[in-house]
């Protein structure tokens, strides 16, 4: 009767943990909006389509700022794997697929975590409460479920965590398992080094320990070895000098291969670049208590047990140094933390003494399941107001409508572009046009070139040409689409003053988000006259975006916006609103020369006016 029983409550907690997963993954279905994705996509059907990888690039402008490095060919052929599972998911069911495909990844993620948490012997309750903790940093804090590449890094980090504790325990799978999923890894995305790297703490605590197997031994190098088996091998490592310091080779050989404009790039910057600890504790309340529980249980584990696993302290000093150099990191302090915490947490509880009636005195069946009922009702409803499931919104970007507007147009030419968009833009127009710059950004120098040409259109060269004109000109530039301000920091995009004052430019299309410049020639004076709008309407877009990021903590704290909403009052004539916002700008920018003649231009409005 009593073996009935507990039956039947393992039947009813199944039941009800698996609800959690069934909501977690209800969560995790939401639209693609990662712009990276796009390029990927574009990227696996042109390996599908012409049966071999990619050694140059297909989709950008032929220039000679197209050199050929390390960096490139790693970006070019090490995602290959994925890149090809992206597009056959595209291609037979669509972007639905895609969704369905991601949210599982991270689904299986989570779950893999779950169980490698209750491998350690902690109750379920606890596991429950790492994995909500976990879901709330990785999901909501920090929003990092992007459909690309690193999500199988996300999820083979857990495993192959998991995979090692198998193989300390002498199961023999796991001595094949091991090498398989670093094979696999090693062709889905460049951070199978961080596999590697796990590896190695793992044979550095049982050399430590003395507790290694020649079978483990043998699994592990094996393992590390065939990752090498993949279009770029271990050359990548060849660009850090003696492999350099631990986080120089993380970054080089998977996570920032791209290291061209990654300054530019926020998720490639330290969390410390973007807060202070002060507003990480504010603003991350579960990211500060994942962290503080992994740090002071490695703390009490000690003081009681008076030993800490050389493994684990290795793994965790690891994750948390990578956590600490860039927020694309963060997802794997977080999984490898919970674990590591679980662990800790376990060997306090052993060490205790009275262990037994601590034993006796557990979380109730009841108290466990109302908790797990919690969370699967908690991300049940998160989940079903953000999940893609039940809607028609596969795709959530901001220049779908001007894609459309240059396709259906019919325009043809080289596409100066804002490289966020360029991913999409590649995928949409590659075959018509090429375009200037994506996310993949590939050429350090072209970076640079698009950097100073949005920021600093306005520096004189030779023969005082503009430096805009002279970019747009070696290019062969016939169409331009930028948002007219920066989105997240409300930052004016100064090219673009620089175009509606361009007699040789056009502004053709205009909606909340993109504009799209043409340049005047003969066969574009067609599409001009039939779709050319007024400035007022680039002045709407930059006055709504700026105004937009102002509304969020990071911009709200900054002055750049204030020059955008200036910029444009001014182009409608509205000096008074403009004069303000100018000289509260200019009192943080005095610098500012193109603030400068834009207040000078406001005031000169203002007395012309009579005011």
């Amino acid at each position: 009767m009593m073996s009935d029983t507990k039956d039947f409550r393992e039947i009813i907690m199944a039941v009800t943990v698996g609800l959690v997963f069934v909501a977690l993954f209800l969560s995790l279905a939401v639209p693609v909006t990662d712009p990276d994705f796009w390029w990927h996509l574009a990227s696996g059907k042109w390996i599908v389509e012409h049966g071999s990888l990619m050694n140059s690039d297909p989709f950008t402008i032929d220039s000679p700022f197209k050199r050929e490095t390390a960096g490139r060919f790693f970006t070019l052929k090490q995602y290959w794997l994925s890149q090809i599972f992206f597009y056959i998911t595209y291609a037979s069911s669509g972007l639905k697929g895609v969704i369905l495909q991601t949210a599982a990844v991270f689904t299986l993620m989570f779950f893999a975590m779950y169980r490698l948490t209750i491998k350690t012997g902690v109750h379920r309750a606890v596991a429950l409460a790492l994995l909500y903790l976990a879901f709330m940093v990785i999901v909501k804090e920090f929003a990092y479920i992007g459909a690309r590449p690193q999500m199988w890094s996300s999820l083979f980090s857990v495993v192959v965590v998991w995979l090692l504790e198998e193989l300390k325990q002498g199961r023999k799978w796991a001595h094949f398992g091991l090498p398989a999923l670093m094979l696999l890894w090693a062709n889905m995305h460049g951070g199978f080094v961080l596999g590697a790297v796990i590896i190695l703490c793992y044979v550095s605590g049982a050399l430590v320990s003395k507790t290694g197997t020649r079978p483990f031994y043998l699994a592990s190098f094996a393992a590390i070895l065939i990752s090498g088996v993949n279009p770029n091998g271990f050359s990548v490592l060849s660009s850090a000098p003696l492999l350099g310091p631990l986080l120089v080779s993380l970054k080089i050989a998977g996570f920032n291969s791209q290291v061209a404009g990654a300054e530019s790039i926020s998720e490639l910057k330290s969390i410390f670049a973007h807060t202070s600890l002060l507003g990480i504790v504010k603003g991350l309340p579960y990211f500060t208590t994942i962290f503080l529980l992994s740090l002071s249980s490695f703390i009490a584990c000690y003081v009681r047990t008076r030993r800490v696993k050389t493994e684990y302290l290795l793994l965790f000093a690891l994750v948390f140094l990578m956590a600490c150099t860039s927020i694309r990191f963060i997802i794997f302090f977080t999984t490898i933390a919970s674990f590591i915490t679980a662990m800790n947490l376990k060997g306090i509880i052993d060490s205790l003494e009275g262990v037994k009636l601590l034993q006796k005195r557990r979380v109730s069946f009841f108290t466990t399941l109302i908790i797990a009922l919690l969370i699967s009702a908690k991300l049940g409803i998160a989940g079903f107001k953000t999940t893609d499931l039940f809607s028609d919104t596969a795709f959530e970007g901001t220049y779908k409508q001007a894609a459309d507007f240059v396709s259906n147009n019919k325009i043809k030419g080289y596409i100066f572009n804002d490289y966020n968009a360029g991913g999409y833009l590649l995928w949409r127009l590659a075959a018509t046009n090429r375009i200037f710059i994506d996310g993949r950004v590939l050429y350090g120098e072209l970076f640079d070139v698009f950097r100073s040409t949005v920021d600093s259109p306005f520096t004189r060269l030779a023969y005082n040409i503009y430096g805009y004109r002279r970019t747009l000109d070696f290019f062969g530039i016939d169409i331009v689409m930028l948002p007219g301000c920066d989105e997240v920091s409300g930052t004016l995009i100064k090219l673009v003053p620089a175009l509606l004052n361009d007699p040789d430019w056009a502004l053709v299309y205009a909606d909340d988000h993109a504009l799209v410049f043409v340049r005047h020639s003969e066969k574009n004076e067609a599409v001009i006259r039939a779709n050319m709008v007024p400035k007022v309407a680039a002045y709407r877009n930059i006055y709504g975006m700026a105004l937009g990021a102002s509304q969020t903590g990071h911009a709200a704290r900054m002055v750049n916006w204030k020059l955008s909403v200036a910029f444009a009052y001014a182009g409608a004539g509205e000096y008074a609103k403009a004069l303000p916002l100018i000289t509260e700008y200019l009192k943080k920018m005095p610098d500012d020369q193109f603030a400068v003649e834009l207040q000078e231009k406001i005031t000169a409005g203002l007395a012309q006016a009579g005011h």
